[in-house]
C-alpha cells in the first residue's frame, strides 16, 4: 500500500468522569452526552471527512474478560482514509 494515500486517526471515547492520562498532543473534544451518542457523533464526523472505522476496541469489556478488572466505559476507534493527500 502506498503510504502517500493513507491517513489515519484514533478516537478515544470514555465516560465523562473517567480519569484519563492527558497528553500534550492531539485534539480533545468534550461532549455533554453519553458514550453511545458520542460514538455516533464521532463515526458521523469521521465519515463526513472520508474516514472509515477499521478497528474498534471495547477496552472496558476486554479488561473485564482478560484480567477481571472493572473500569468505566472506554472505546477506541481506529479510522483510515485511503484518499490522496493534498499536494504540498
Amino acid at each position: 500500500m502506498n503510504p502517500d494515500i493513507l491517513r489515519g486517526v484514533s478516537v478515544f471515547l470514555h465516560e465523562k468522569d473517567a480519569t484519563m492520562e492527558q497528553r500534550p498532543y492531539g485534539l480533545r473534544v468534550l461532549l455533554d452526552v453519553g458514550l453511545s451518542e458520542a460514538e455516533d457523533r464521532a463515526r458521523s464526523a469521521l465519515a463526513a471527512e472520508g474516514f472509515g472505522v477499521l478497528t474498534e476496541i471495547d477496552v472496558q469489556a476486554t479488561l473485564k474478560m482478560k484480567i477481571d478488572v472493572d473500569r468505566p466505559a472506554y472505546k477506541i476507534l481506529g479510522a483510515c482514509s485511503c484518499q490522496p493527500r493534498p499536494q504540498r
